[in-house]
């Protein structure tokens, strides 16, 4: 499943073959289904017999499915195949440590590679901010909505530590901060207020809350960068070494254990993991 970031020119192409493995013309269609279920059919080109392409804009984030139809392979009516493939586009690009910080990190001195170290940096920045339970590349959330099943004066929101918090919103009306809500920005948390020094309860209801945050460090720790600049290395190391798994006398985990993240990284990830008690 190929990755691509918003605003990229996506070139899906198709090969067409006789059952021989003969290149052949055919009459080809391309049906690309969306993220919200919508779907189009691009205009279909061909730069060589047997070889059809599209380019593609797509403007949401979200897993896309790709349909081709060849119909009368070969100018035979009898003979058509069908094709099928899927690609992923992110919203932005996930990654608090820079590609070049990474190249550097790994001694890659060209950009043949770089879309697939980017991929790799971006699973490594996913999985340092897993091991943390914490947002360390800044990013907006909009809209994230909560429902409320019982009286309760605080909302553990599903990202932190908070940055900012745009708007809240509570069964249609727009709370004012520090009167109508405050919030603890390392935990996450957020309290309904009934003034600037009163608490109260949120009102229930189903996706009762909508809240617009942005969340993540302002500065990324030194000792977060370089943790999971370790895991990249590992990552990317891994996938080149056929047995799949470290050799002996490395640093990671024991047998079982999850191999993606090298033990001293993964150290100083649960250093800024929230304590359980506030």
């Amino acid at each position: 499943m190929a990755l691509y970031d918003l605003g990229d020119q996506v070139e899906l192409v198709i090969y067409v073959t006789t059952d021989l493995g003969v290149a052949a013309t055919a009459t080809v269609t391309c049906t690309i289904t969306l993220p919200d279920g919508t779907t189009t059919s691009p205009s279909v080109t061909t730069s060589a017999t047997g070889t059809y392409e599209i380019t593609y804009a797509p403007a949401q984030a979200g897993t896309y499915y790709v349909r081709w139809v060849a119909d009368a392979i070969g100018g035979t009516a009898v003979e058509d195949d069908v094709f099928e493939d899927s690609f992923t586009v992110s919203e932005s690009t996930n990654t608090y440590v820079s590609l070049d910080e990474a190249k550097s990190f790994l001694n890659l001195q060209t950009t043949t590679d770089d879309d697939e170290v980017l991929a790799y940096l971006e699973w490594a920045c996913d999985l340092a901010e897993e091991i943390a339970d914490t947002k360390f590349g800044r990013k907006t959330y909009s809209t994230e909505k909560h429902t409320i099943r019982d009286a309760r004066e605080s909302i553990q929101l599903r990202h932190k530590p908070i940055l900012s918090i745009t708007t809240v919103v509570e069964r249609g009306t727009t709370l004012t901060a520090n009167t109508g809500y405050t919030h603890d920005a390392e935990y996450g948390t957020l309290y309904r207020m009934s003034g600037t020094y009163d608490s109260t309860t949120w009102e229930t209801g189903t996706n009762a809350v909508s809240v617009t945050y942005v969340a993540g460090y302002a500065i990324i720790p030194t000792p977060v960068r370089n943790a999971t600049l370790q895991i990249l290395e590992h990552l990317w190391q891994n996938q080149r070494n056929p047995s799949g798994r470290p050799t002996r006398g490395q640093d990671y985990p024991q047998a079982g254990a999850n191999w993606n993240v090298p033990n001293k990284a993964r150290d100083v990830l649960l250093d800024y993991r929230p304590p359980l008690v506030r």
